[in-house]
């Protein structure tokens, strides 16, 4: 599953790209992260196809928004960041997180879309599920934003993960990331670490007192992408898994 997708709807407000939403009325129960989610889909399935011109953009958002019984503001920094997120690339130039593509009328390409790809598998659904009473408990919070931004931001799509490629920029978001999941009680059995580099290497000793994992942790050979299977390189994934060999 992919974890960035399922942190859309709180991961962009979070760090003020999408503002806080005004408080329930005390009748009305408060919106769960997953509902969150749903509406985000729905918000972004219906603004999709809209014109680039800013006023039929926003007119039709605000028409959407209506119908869908969403705050306003809400659904345009909804909009706005799933733009953000489907446009993000690393240095490759492939983007990092994975969102649907609308076919063309015409010769033209397929357009890169602004919904995140839906999770097709009935466990992954029971994954988001099952982590909802977790950040919901984190919401409002700098815990979910700092450490979900570190995923967020360095994700690698072809890997399901961050990968983190620089011992010294990349130590302090490494951390807050393996920190996030313990938040979310994943435990350590449950997470995949992953090292692009010999067994033994100098990188290994740094990413484990990095991470202040234990001496004898069990570091996984990953391949480096595009090369021969002799590459190394001093890189680092950090991957969930939620049963035997089902990383999420």
């Amino acid at each position: 599953m992919e974890f960035a997708v399922s942190l859309l709807g709180n991961m962009a407000r979070l760090s003020a790209i999408i503002p806080a939403a005004a408080p329930p009325p005390a009748n009305k129960q408060a919106s769960s992260f997953l509902t969150e989610i749903l509406e985000a889909w729905d918000i972004l399935g219906v603004v999709e196809v809209v014109d680039a011109e800013v006023e039929k953009a926003d007119a039709a958002i605000n028409l959407a928004a209506a119908d869908l019984g969403m705050d306003v503001n809400r659904a345009k920094a909804t909009r706005d960041a799933a733009h953000y997120l489907s446009t993000m690339t690393p240095g490759n130039g492939d983007f990092r997180h994975r969102f649907m593509e609308l076919s063309s009328r015409n010769s033209h390409p397929a357009t890169r879309s602004i919904i995140p790809v839906r999770p097709l598998d009935p466990f992954d659904n029971e994954i988001i599920k099952q982590l909802d009473d977790r950040i919901e408990d984190l919401k409002g919070g700098r815990i979910l934003s700092e450490r979900g931004n570190a995923y967020v931001e360095l994700l690698w799509d072809s890997e399901g993960c961050p990968v983190f490629t620089d011992l010294k920029e990349d130590d302090a978001a490494a951390a807050a990331f393996l920190k996030l999941l313990r938040k979310f009680d994943i435990c350590d059995k449950d997470i995949r670490v992953g090292s692009y580099d010999r067994k033994g290497s100098a990188s290994r000793t740094e990413w484990k007192t990095v991470l202040k994992l234990k001496r004898r942790r069990h570091f996984e050979r990953w391949q480096v992408p595009f090369q021969n299977r002799k590459s190394v390189r001093p890189w680092l994934g950090i991957k969930p898994t939620f049963e035997s060999e089902t990383p999420v």
